[in-house]
C-alpha cells in the first residue's frame, strides 16, 4: 500500500474513533504492506461505521456471511478491501477468527459447528465428511447474494472463490474433489501464487507445513483456473487481469 493511502486509512480510523466507533485492526503492520485490511467491529455500532465508511467513498460489496461486512475502494492506484468481523471485538483472538488447527471443529470452547459434531458423538471420521458440505453450502449461499449484483453490472468481482472449501484441513479429500465438480463456476477464475518461501514472509506466523498443503490442493485442481499468475509486481498483476475481464466483457 503507497504512503498516501495508508494516511488515507489512518485518518478514517481517527474518525472512526472519534465517533466512538468500537473496532481494531487485525495484523496492524502487515496490512501497511498489502491492501486487504482485517478489522473487528462491535455489532451495536454497523449503522455508525456504514455511514463513515460510505462518506468515505468505501462500497459496500456483501453482508454475507451473517457475521461479515465486505467494503471496498480503490483509491491511489490501490484497491483498498475491508474485511469487517461483527460481534468480534471483545475478547477476540486469532485462533478464533483464523482457525488452523484440526482440532477447530471438536473444540467446544470454539463452539463453531461442535454442537453439530456432539450429535455424531465427535467422531473425527464424521468431522470429515461434514466439514466439506458445511463449505459447500456456505459457498452456494454466498453465491446467491451475487445474482442481483450480476444483472445490475457488466462483471463482479468475487475473492477467495471456493478457497475455505479447498484448504480446510478437517476435509475429506476425496469428497472435496466431488463436491469442486458440482460447484458453480465463475466466468473468469484467477489463481494467484507464489513460492512458500515468499509466502512465508508475507505470513510468518503461518505454519510452513500448513501452506504448502494448500498450495498442493490447488495444484491438484489447477486446470479449473482460467489464469494461473505468480503475485510478483501488483501493478503488472491487476493489469493483466483486468485485460482478460475486459475482453469478456
Amino acid at each position: 500500500m503507497n504512503e498516501k493511502s495508508i494516511k488515507n486509512v489512518l485518518d478514517l480510523a481517527q474518525e472512526l474513533r472519534s465517533n466512538n466507533i468500537r473496532f481494531f485492526f487485525h495484523d496492524y503492520d502487515r496490512w501497511m504492506t498489502s491492501t486487504d485490511i482485517d478489522i473487528s467491529l462491535n455489532s451495536d455500532d454497523i449503522t455508525n461505521f456504514h455511514k463513515i465508511m460510505t462518506k468515505n467513498e468505501f462500497k459496500l460489496l456483501s453482508k454475507f456471511p451473517p457475521w461479515k461486512l465486505f467494503y471496498v475502494k480503490y483509491q491511489n492506484g490501490d484497491i483498498i478491501f475491508f474485511d469487517t468481523h461483527l460481534d468480534a471485538y471483545e475478547g477476540v483472538s486469532k485462533d478464533i477468527l483464523f482457525p488452523n488447527s484440526s482440532n477447530y471443529f471438536l473444540d467446544e470452547n470454539k463452539q463453531l459447528f461442535y454442537y453439530i459434531y456432539r450429535i455424531s458423538i465427535g467422531q473425527p471420521c464424521l468431522i470429515e465428511i461434514i466439514s466439506p458440505f458445511v463449505y459447500y453450502l456456505e459457498y452456494l449461499l454466498r453465491t446467491l447474494f451475487l445474482y442481483p449484483e450480476r444483472i445490475k453490472y457488466s462483471a463482479v468481482l468475487t475473492d477467495r472463490w471456493f478457497y475455505d472449501l479447498n484448504t480446510s484441513p478437517n476435509a475429506s479429500n476425496n469428497i472435496v474433489k466431488f463436491l469442486n465438480k458440482l460447484l458453480p463456476k465463475p466466468s473468469l477464475v484467477v489463481y494467484l501464487y507464489n513460492d512458500i518461501d515468499v509466502l512465508i514472509t508475507r505470513k510468518p506466523d503461518h505454519p510452513k507445513s500448513d501452506l504448502e498443503r494448500q498450495l498442493a490442493s490447488f495444484n491438484e485442481i489447477e486446470n479449473i483456473f482460467d489464469l494461473k499468475i505468480k503475485s510478483g509486481n501488483k501493478g503488472e498483476v491487476i493489469n493483466e487481469i483486468m485485460d482478460r475481464i475486459i475482453k469478456l466483457l
